[in-house]
């Protein structure tokens, strides 16, 4: 069946007909109807024609899909046509409302076609809105392998569902098995273990460099992909006449087939004599073909560093050549895997997306290789700096929000829902118009010119690619042949003659348009931190591909006509975010600092163009003014110890490196001004991005980060809340903060600094819970998204909790429109977000109980902490034994439960004890010992010999437990924490329950029994009816609502939580059908019978205890919707 599919599809790509296209089509759904009808186009679409109805498909659901095609009038490139061909798609299905999705081919007379899969994206319960499309499309050429096409539709998946045939256009699948490819070649590389399918690989590792260490050898390897990568993006950006930048002579298996060293021989020449050398400077052996052709790119992407390795000897020969070494099979199989895919030099949007390996493609490969296992920690790269990709429909929606709240402020209106309706329209793909007079397209462009923005934890640079191509688009919308852009491109160079040349290369080129956009918003706009070097090497190679995509390549003109790429490294810097320089005294000789910061501006902008010589002189110029800058603050007599400090550390960073800096100084990397101490009208505009989760326990070294005085840190915290106050600070007054993070913050013990922070320091705009669900691939972390402003608090936030597992299939935006509540009255305590109808449930709840750390006859407690539990648990044959020697010794072991023996209503006891010791036992009613005792250990040893000897047995792991109090403030013997002012009440009745569960498991206890610290319990009046209500369906939501979701879904049911849950406190007669039916199911647990019943019955009394309505109940189920 698949090869019969297979030889079809390839006859399409051999000879695209309307015949073959049928026979496809009827293999693939055999609710295929053959139309064949005429369509008639309007003018503006003449450069297609013979343009045809060509059949639908009935799919399942009463969907329906209509397929056309049109041949164009003139051949087809993986870019040209593309925005007219979707305009039409969407035209037609406007037009077609009977349809839910189209087919839409377009093939030229050589018989390459366009195959597009275009739909309506529903705003919620089916509503179709007409202006919220996607595009997903297949580009055939007969001079690709067209490979990811034949493999993807010879699948026997049938096209019966919309879905299937969304599957079938997946970006995501294609770009999941190139990753997957890739990583196996770079563990063929580096070595080390990695999985292929079912297969584990133990990979010894090919690559051979000087320095033969694990992180080296990664770092090599990555960024050697990364400049392949780039190359073979090159190779696929032509000239009119098809002439590539790079050709197969340099990159390619014939070309690797004909090199006896093809690294040596041919790719670092490539990388460091050609791509890095102008053309008439470079030596006579790369003057010649196939080098001439390829073009000067500048920008430091190709300048080696010193773990390149790259020096040549008098014979222009590698002094490494035994040193380092790369098998020319390993690059036969990486051209081997390129030649599988189709690369297309076209960026894709959330909207419109090319199946195939684009330039957004790499941020998602990239910040996985960085994740790569560090052998040494074993841990990864990106996880132990707590860094995780970002899908782009969450980029795109923090961008989209950041913006709209910042040009909304810069416009100079009330904020209001209309303006916010016409700037989310300008920023959607799908709407090619907008609505702003002559007046407002000024404001916004220069407000955009003005716009600044920093992702202070950049990683592979998801966040500046989505903010660059949203701005592009406005400008695209509003500045359609880019005259105003362009003249405020030119103002920032400051050199007449550079000036000129740029002004006569970009004036009057449609072509370029988008090229001067860009060159523009990153010079003018974009700024990336973090910590990682080679993460910032990866964030400029993204902004790079990004730029020379936009280029056009003239033959005639000198370099192909490519202009020479901008240097980034006052753009992207490797450094410490959150450490910032000593605080120093500048304010003596003031106007001669004020001077050369004025002079540094200058020369950042002068270096961002420059090349060549000229960008050597401006190496120079920077070091010598680090210099003269640092003189003045060593030598004046004026100036402290801090600035003087701070005098060294700015003299000692070299952007120019691939060293990270141990700081942070925004004013003096970027020229921006920003921090603790700027002025209303200084720091970014915007600030977002992806801050790192790394437990600030797991930390090696937090002495400094304790020294920076942030109000949010926490011992038990995490780094994340320490980036949203640097975020903050780094914001001018009205600033945007936009962060996707870590839910924990919401309601975790350490989030509550975060909170008021947030509530007194900022004025949160809108927050959005995923809850349950997944947004990273490889994390388990549950995440949000706080959009918060630098501003007073005016009490107006807007917030929502995604329901499910999985992302909505409506937008977001619209999601959250729908679904939003308004968080009122927000502090340090624990930030309940839910949505409308649950947020009304809950409010109810709150109404009509009270939470249960009110209730004054009710105690909280936790189980015992051993320290080391296979010494302290015992079998029931062991404390027989010891019993029968020892008989006083029973009173010191107890029943013990664990918090996996626990269950709903009840527990299994599995005949384990703990051998109950306290501190200083047996001395522990004595008051003189507060320390660790000789004397009680010579006592224990004497008095309960069997304890004693047993324990001894474990006591070299007792002694090393939580070495800062083991034999010093209690004995080595002794439990870690046995409850010293509360261990009575386990002998009490009393309600017990795990600690990590998915759903409610309390149980009740009135024997005694002790527990481990996986367990909790509460003592008190009530228990029976408080059982009954806590093991309620209703409970259960609330308590969902109000709490985190850990790794596998499940939460944790800590007493901070629990003590949550408002329960209505009812007299005991109101009571008692509640406690009849907790003793009727404690009966039947007993015997092991079912208890559905009884516990159906007191979920229909708790639903009447709350008030509840029937749509209420049936949110509380999960039936309805919230």
């Amino acid at each position: 069946m698949k090869a019969e599919i297979q030889n079809l599809v390839e006859k399409l790509v051999k000879n695209f007909s309307h015949d073959n296209l049928r026979y496809l089509f009827r293999e693939k759904t055999e609710n295929f109807i053959i139309l064949e009808k005429k369509l008639e186009l309007d003018v503006k679409f003449d450069i297609f024609s013979n343009a045809m109805h060509f059949g639908k498909i009935e799919l399942e659901n009463e969907s329906r899909m209509i397929v056309c095609t049109f041949l164009t009038n003139k051949e087809l490139s993986d870019k040209s046509g593309k925005k007219v061909q979707y305009e039409l798609a969407r035209k037609i299905l406007k037009e077609n409302i009977n349809y839910d999705a189209g087919f839409f081919i377009f093939y030229d007379s050589k018989g390459d076609f366009r195959l597009s899969l275009v739909y309506d994206i529903p705003e919620g319960k089916g509503k179709r809105s007409w202006s919220n499309f996607r595009r997903y499309t297949y580009y055939i050429s007969k001079d690709q392998t067209n490979k990811t096409f034949i493999n993807t539709f010879s699948e026997i998946k049938k096209f019966d569902t919309l879905e299937s045939i969304i599957d079938a256009f997946s970006v995501e699948k294609v770009t999941k098995e190139f990753y997957q490819k890739i990583a196996i070649l770079f563990t063929t590389l580096t070595g080390g273990k990695r999985n292929n399918g079912s297969k584990s690989l133990d990979m010894k590792g090919e690559l051979k460099i000087p320095d033969n260490n694990d992180t080296t050898r990664k770092e090599f390897s990555v960024r050697l992909l990364g400049r392949l990568l780039f190359s073979w993006f090159l190779k696929k950006k032509k000239s009119t006449n098809g002439t590539s930048l790079i050709s197969d002579e340099v990159l390619s298996r014939k070309a690797m087939l004909r090199a006896d060293n093809y690294y040596h021989d041919i790719i670092e020449p490539l990388f460091f004599e050609v791509l890095n050398t102008k053309i008439k400077e470079r030596k006579d052996i790369y003057k010649d073909s196939p080098w001439d052709k390829v073009p000067f790119l500048n920008g430091g992407l190709f300048e080696p560093g010193n773990q390149d390795y790259y020096k040549l000897d008098s014979f222009n020969k590698s002094k490494h050549l035994n040193t380092l070494h790369i098998p020319n099979d390993w690059f036969e199989e990486l051209f081997e895997v390129f030649d599988q895919f189709n690369f297309t030099i076209d960026e894709n949007t959330t909207n419109d997306a090319e199946i195939s390996i684009d330039p957004e493609m790499l941020g998602k490969l990239f910040e996985n290789l960085l994740a790569e296992i560090n052998e040494q920690t074993g841990d990864t790269d990106r996880k132990r700096t707590g860094s995780f990709y970002t899908p782009r429909t969450i980029v795109d929606y923090m961008v989209d929000e950041s913006l709209i709240e910042y040009l909304d402020g810069k416009l100079g209106y009330e904020k209001n829902e209309k303006l916010q309706s016409r700037l989310r329209k300008l920023l959607n793909y799908s709407d090619d118009s907008h609505d702003f007079d002559d007046t407002e397209i000024m404001a916004i462009i220069n407000s955009l010119d003005e716009l600044k923005i920093l992702d202070p934890a950049c990683g592979s640079g998801a966040f500046p690619m989505g903010v660059l191509h949203k701005m592009q688009l406005i400008l695209q919308k509003l500045d359609p042949d880019c005259t105003i852009w362009l003249g405020k491109v030119l103002d920032d160079v400051k050199d007449r003659n550079a000036r000129k040349m740029m002004e006569n290369k970009l004036k009057g080129d449609p072509e370029l348009n988008d090229f001067t956009r860009k060159i523009g918003i990153i010079q003018k706009s974009i700024y990336g931190v973090d910590i990682q070097e080679i993460a910032v090497e990866i964030s400029k190679l993204r902004c790079f591909l990004s730029i020379i995509v936009d280029e056009k390549v003239r033959e005639n003109d000198d370099n192909r006509g490519i202009q020479p790429l901008p240097n980034l490294e006052f753009k992207f810097v490797a450094a410490n975010t959150l450490l910032g320089l000593p605080k120093a005294n500048l304010k003596a000789g003031l106007f001669s600092l004020d001077d050369k910061f004025d002079k540094l501006r200058e020369l950042r902008e002068e270096f961002f163009q420059a090349s060549g010589n000229d960008k050597m002189n401006a190496i120079a110029k920077f070091k010598n003014m680090q210099d003269e800058l640092s003189d003045i603050l060593m030598k004046n007599k004026n100036y402290d110890k801090e600035t003087k400090e701070y005098a060294a550390k700015i003299s000692g960073w070299n952007p120019f490196s691939h060293e990270s800096a141990s700081w942070f100084d925004s004013l003096w990397m970027f020229g921006i001004r920003a921090g603790t101490e700027q002025s209303r009208s200084d720091g970014f505009d915007i600030v977002i991005g992806n801050p790192p989760y790394v437990s600030i326990q797991r930390m090696e070294d937090t002495t400094e980060l304790k020294k920076s005085n942030f109000e949010t840190f926490e011992k038990t915290g995490d780094l994340y809340t320490i980036f949203y106050e640097k975020g903050i600070n780094l914001l001018k007054e009205n600033g945007i903060l936009s962060y996707i993070s870590s839910n924990k913050w919401i309601n975790a013990n350490y989030g509550k600094s975060t909170r008021k922070f947030f509530a007194t320091k900022t004025n949160p705009l809108i927050l959005i819970d995923f809850a349950k669900v997944k947004i990273f691939e490889s994390a388990t972390v549950f995440v949000n998204i706080l959009i918060a402003e630098k501003a007073k608090n005016k009490n107006q936030l807007w917030a929502c909790a995604i329901q499910g597992d999985k992302l909505p299939d409506t937008d977001l935006r619209f999601y959250f429109n729908t679904n939003k509540f308004e968080f009122k009255d927000f502090n340090e305590g624990i930030w309940k977000v839910r949505n409308g109808d649950s947020s009304k449930i809950n409010a109810k709840i709150d109404r009509i109980a009270v939470p249960l750390y009110k209730w004054k006859d009710v105690k909280f407690y936790r189980g015992i902490t051993s320290g080391l539990n296979k010494a302290f648990h015992i079998t029931e044959l062991q404390k027989n034994s010891i019993v029968k020697k020892n008989p006083k010794s029973e009173e010191f072991i107890k029943p013990l439960i664990r918090g996996k023996d626990i269950k709903r209503w009840a527990y299994r006891f599995e005949n384990l004890y703990i051998l109950f010791i306290p501190w200083h036992f047996p001395l522990q009613n004595e008051i003189g010992i507060t320390n660790a005792s000789l004397e009680a250990e010579k006592k224990f040893k004497i008095e309960y010999p069997e304890i004693y000897k047993h324990l001894s047995e474990h006591k070299i792991e007792l002694s090393n437990r939580n070495q800062t109090e083991t034999g010093i403030r209690y004995e080595w013997y002794a439990l870690q924490r046995y409850g010293a002012d509360f261990w009575t009440e386990f002998e009490h009745p009393k309600i017990v329950w795990i600690e990590i569960s998915d759903r409610a498991n309390y149980a009740y206890d009135e024997t005694g029994k002790f527990l481990t610290n996986s367990a909790y319990f509460m003592t008190g009046k009530h228990l029976k009816y408080i059982l009954a209500v806590l093991n309620s369906k209703v409970a259960d939501y609330y308590f969902f609502q109000i709490t985190a979701t850990i790794a596998g879904g499940r939460k944790r049911y800590t007493k901070q939580y629990v003590e949550q849950i408002p329960i209505p406190q009812i007299s005991p007669k109101a009571q008692q059908p509640f406690v009849d039916l907790v003793n009727q199911i404690l009966a039947k647990k007993e015997k092991g019978e079912d208890t559905s019943k009884e516990e159906h019955q007191i979920d229909q009394l708790v639903y009447k205890l709350y008030e509840l309505t029937d749509n209420e109940i049936a949110i509380v189920e999960g039936k309805g919707l919230a």
